[in-house]
Parts: C-alpha cells; sequence; structure tokens
C-alpha cells in the first residue's frame, strides 16, 4: 500500500483473521470493516497475503 494505515484499521485486520481464520486472497481484505473499494483502487501488487 502507498499509505500507512491507521492503528485502528490494523487493529480491525487482526480482529477478522482472529475470527476468520488466514487470508487466503488478498481480496479477503475487503470483507474487513473499512476497507472498501477505494482501497482495491491501488494496484494490487503491492501487498501480499
Amino acid at each position: 500500500m502507498t499509505s500507512v494505515w491507521p492503528a485502528a484499521m490494523a487493529q480491525r485486520i487482526l480482529d477478522y483473521r482472529e475470527a476468520q481464520g488466514r487470508f487466503t486472497s488478498i481480496k479477503d481484505l475487503h470483507n474487513v470493516t473499512g476497507i472498501g473499494d477505494k482501497t482495491f483502487a491501488a494496484p494490487q501488487d503491492l501487498g501480499t497475503v
């Protein structure tokens, strides 16, 4: 990602992963509250799962 996410967003990602298990695709992040279409408008080769 080209920017650093706020700590609250990082915590939501961790909470989601704890509840749902490992991410299998970067698109799984779309299920995390606060991550939407705008996030995925960025080039996806900037992140890995």
